[in-house]
């Protein structure tokens, strides 16, 4: 059982980097987009990504 909590905290612990990862690029594209004065490239929407540290103690419960 403890093998399987470490194997969902690692992986939510990865989906958190990924998406931190995300949203640091997206800034950086809307801050390109800005200073070149286009709106071409199109960027995710912040809201379609969640914090996931529930999910690493859904078998908790």
């Amino acid at each position: 059982m403890s093998l399987t909590l470490e194997i969902i905290d690692d992986i939510g612990d990865t989906m958190d980097q990924t998406n931190d990862r995300l949203l640091r690029n997206t800034r950086n594209i809307q801050k390109v987009n800005r200073k070149a004065g286009t709106c071409g490239v199109s960027t995710i929407p912040n809201h379609c990504f969640t914090n996931t540290s529930w999910a690493r103690y859904m078998l908790i419960s």
